[in-house]
């Protein structure tokens, strides 16, 4: 069974998706300094939230979009730690 993913490196089309809870399964490395953000996308939602946002037709609630990003802040800096000692 193929899990469906959505892959972007794109910051914050990452914290519009954690915001609106699409669960993210893993960091990838890209190269040195670009991570790909992996999400879960069996509803395949991702591209329509996403196509939203960029429209200017998504609400978001700002305290959640702020606590997103420092959640995934956090996610990034633990994937390097890990993988790259720093």
């Amino acid at each position: 069974m193929n899990q469906k993913v959505y892959k972007t490196t794109d910051f914050y089309s990452a914290v519009i998706l954690r915001t609106f809870d699409v669960p993210l399964l893993s960091l990838e490395k890209a190269d040195r300094k670009t991570l790909i953000f992996v999400f879960n996308d069996e509803t395949k939602t991702c591209e329509a939230l996403l196509q939203k946002f960029w429209d200017r037709k998504l609400s978001v609630e700002p305290r959640a979009f702020i606590e997103t990003i420092n959640e995934l802040k956090v996610r990034i800096h633990q994937f390097r730690d890990k993988n790259y000692g720093y």
